[in-house]
């Protein structure tokens, strides 16, 4: 996998076909948090009965989105090295 703002240079690039099907989203009126017996933390629309958790603040500034409004320039540099190959 890679995260950064160059191409991969010791990888070749592949295209990877994705499957992008709808998927219906029904809001929730309340979040909550809670962490299980291994540290893993978890959310749900529903407080589990066994733990104890926590209700998420949804207006919380935490809870912001950060919005890309365009590509970096290696991710420019993939898309353009993707759109030239052949299937």
């Amino acid at each position: 996998m890679h995260y950064g703002d160059k191409p991969p240079t010791e990888t070749e690039v592949s295209p990877v076909t994705l499957n992008a099907k709808p998927v219906a989203v029904k809001p929730v009126e309340q979040v909550y948090t809670w962490e299980d017996e291994q540290g893993q933390i978890h959310y749900g629309d529903r407080a589990p009965e066994d733990q104890t958790a926590e209700a998420v603040d949804m207006d919380s500034k935490s809870m912001s989105t950060i919005r890309q409004t365009e590509f970096r320039a290696g991710e420019r540099e993939l898309l353009r090295q993707l759109e030239g190959r052949s299937p």
